[in-house]
């Protein structure tokens, strides 16, 4: 992070650190990721950073639980990656032993009653579950959080779609944010409220949300936004908030949706680990 010079930015906008991954596996597989996609992307500036939004699920607090261990032994190295804590609670960053930095920020993924996922993204505040997407939203915003709709599976269609739609009918650009989903597949073509919110001028969050399978781990910065501008070393996340709500930001989507086939067979063994799951509760 360079706090007088601007930098060209990747976002995974929707990571999860399952339990299932290893945090070294998803550093080095977010890296070589951002530094594919990055190659094809001309914008003048010299140096480049990735940032992976870790949102945490149901109880989880794995980036709470990370910045405990790391603030308690100064620095976690994990081969050739080290950790480091920064001035704010809501960003850590790893340093790789090639100059290469990936900044991690805090999020939480929310469902609410009507099953509708909602992020809060730059708050490490607990919201509750089943309330709401209305409640749900508003709570976002008294805890700080940055509230993102991401597109889901099956959540935008019928009663819930129409309740998307009227979120993203009531607020403002600087109020809510739409999020695609690397998960998407290559056949399912501009969902009707992901373009809906665009001709309102709503910022669109691509991010790739890893599901429970071991191997998603590798996904992680696979899919997601490029933008531009200056993070400061002492606020990073603080730094990143006021680009993305910033009317005059760009956000330009890179990556691929998925195959048909990686589609069909990534649902199947994700209902069939689910299914498993339920059975040994």
């Amino acid at each position: 992070m360079h706090d007088s010079q601007p930098s060209h930015i990747l976002v995974d906008a929707h990571v999860h650190l399952h339990h299932c991954f290893s945090l070294q596996t998803v550093l080095d597989s977010a890296l070589q990721n951002f530094q594919d996609n990055g190659q094809y992307i001309t914008t003048g500036l010299q140096h480049q950073l990735g940032v992976l939004f870790i949102n945490e699920i149901g109880h989880q607090n794995s980036f709470a639980q990370l910045r405990a261990d790391i603030s308690n032994k100064q620095a976690i190295t994990l081969d050739d990656w080290t950790l480091n804590i920064t001035p704010e609670q809501e960003s850590l960053v790893a340093h790789h032993s090639s100059n290469q930095q990936i900044l991690l920020i805090v999020g939480r993924q929310i469902v609410t009653h009507e099953n509708i996922e909602v992020l809060s993204l730059f708050s490490s505040t607990t919201i509750p579950e089943q309330q709401s997407l209305e409640k749900t939203l508003l709570n976002v915003s008294m805890a700080g959080g940055l509230a993102v709709l991401p597109w889901g599976f099956g959540k935008w269609f019928g009663k819930r779609g129409k309740l998307v739609n009227q979120a993203i009918q009531a607020r403002d650009q600087t109020e809510i944010l739409i999020g695609d989903n690397g998960n998407r597949p290559s056949f399912w073509i501009n969902p009707v409220y992901l373009n809906k919110a665009k001709k309102k001028g709503i910022k669109v969050l691509p991010g790739t949300d890893p599901l429970p399978l071991a191997t998603e781990v590798h996904r992680p910065g696979s899919f997601g936004f490029y933008t531009q501008g200056i993070i400061q070393a002492n606020h990073p996340a603080a730094s990143l908030k006021q680009i993305l709500i910033d009317p005059n930001t760009s956000l330009q989507p890179y990556g691929s949706l998925e195959t048909p086939f990686r589609f069909i067979n990534n649902q199947i063994q994700f209902r069939l680990q689910k299914k498993k799951r339920n059975a040994v509760e």
